[in-house]
């Protein structure tokens, strides 16, 4: 028996208590206390999960930092030339010119118009140099109209250029 079972605090309360004693005094605790007690069961999990929220923070402030421009226009004018206007830009030219090309920029139709667009651009906003060079594409010639049914559950035939192009 140790000389501190039975010696009371100074607001009453017994210095040492045994099992029994604990677990009754733990069901009345007033409702207050329960929140330090899940701190206190939890404070590691709250450690390792604000541990990794610091790290995601300062690799995602990382990575945004990275991808800001430089305030150095000279020694980077790409950064600088990127911007949603002058991209908005340049796909309205590659509209105009499909519009002009029956609304197609393929081998047949409008692709010389776009590869003279995007050469004119690097000449006059480019330090580049710029070759052309020629390739063959095959290009499909329909001879005869096609045809596409489904059979099942029922026959369905549909029309080319109605249903399907």
């Amino acid at each position: 028996m140790s000389s501190l079972e039975g010696a009371l605090s100074d607001d009453g309360a017994p210095l040492l208590r045994s099992a029994a004693n604990t677990a009754d005094i733990t069901r009345r605790r007033p409702q207050g206390s329960r929140i330090a007690e899940w701190y206190e069961t939890r404070s590691r999990d709250m450690l390792a999960l604000t541990t990794v929220l610091l790290l995601l923070g300062i690799g995602l402030g990382m990575w945004v930092y990275g991808t800001l421009p430089t305030s150095d226009r000279d020694e980077h004018p790409h950064e600088y030339a990127l911007s949603t206007e002058r991209i908005r830009e340049h796909l309205t030219q590659f509209l105009d010119i499909a519009g002009k090309h029956n609304n197609s920029r393929s081998v047949t139709n409008g692709h010389a118009d776009s590869a003279e667009y995007v050469i004119s651009q690097l000449h006059a906003h480019g330090n580049c140099d710029i070759y052309k060079q020629s390739f063959v594409s095959p290009v499909w010639t329909v001879h005869k109209v096609p045809r596409f049914s489904v059979r099942a559950p029922v026959q369905v035939d549909y029309i080319f250029e109605t249903d399907f192009q």
